[in-house]
């Protein structure tokens, strides 16, 4: 979890607290309590897609409340893909990504889609803004420094991207994909593929 989400989090936390909404103050702690849970749960690096979209739901209650109008979200999740596995955590940083980088830096109307479905041998993820998006510039180095080895460059989509596509690379030995698809002032389209089977 990005520590300046955590802040931010606090501080919605304690900007409520000193404005008495105490509904506001008692959706972000449950919301917050429940994300900090399943970070720290053992098992397996792999769970049902259900329980990333959990995430989601809770992450999004937190950033709704500090946000406001500036952010909606969608869903577009087929049933079937439910019970399909992922990593554990793939799914947080790019919503995240498409909050700071694409819908925060439009004036209003901000909208955040997810969709996931089946397409054996597959499961078929996305997630999708309506911000700034980037030009094809931006897009082309972007995707150059995802394959990058190192870590630490931060690019348009900051070290969370570069986290998730190295991940997928290494649990599931080159069988899933990630790909970024963007347009100047049309948002961007990160789409992930991960095998049913490994």
């Amino acid at each position: 979890i990005n520590p300046h989400f955590l802040y931010n989090t606090l501080e919605s936390i304690k900007f409520r607290a000193m404005h008495n909404d105490v509904e506001g103050i008692n959706r972000i702690v449950l919301a917050l309590a429940a994300m900090l849970r399943y970070s720290v749960r053992g098992g397996s690096q792999e769970v049902p897609l259900s329980e990333e979209l959990d995430q989601i739901r809770h992450y999004y209650t937190i950033q709704k409340i500090r946000l406001r109008d500036k952010l909606e979200l969608e869903w577009d999740i087929q049933e079937e893909a439910l019970d399909g596995r992922a990593l554990k955590f793939i799914l947080q940083p790019l919503v995240e990504n498409a909050i700071e980088h694409g819908v925060l830096q439009v004036q209003t109307g901000g909208t955040v889609s997810v969709a996931a479905r089946l397409e054996p041998p597959c499961l078929v993820i996305e997630v999708s803004d309506n911000g700034v998006g980037m030009d094809r510039e931006e897009l082309e180095a972007l995707r150059a420094s995802l394959s990058r080895e190192d870590t630490n460059e931060r690019g348009a989509g900051g070290v969370g991207l570069k986290n998730v596509y190295q991940r997928l690379r290494l649990f599931y030995r080159g069988k899933a994909s990630l790909e970024v698809h963007s347009s100047l002032m049309k948002g961007t389209k990160v789409r992930m593929q991960i095998p049913l089977q490994r």
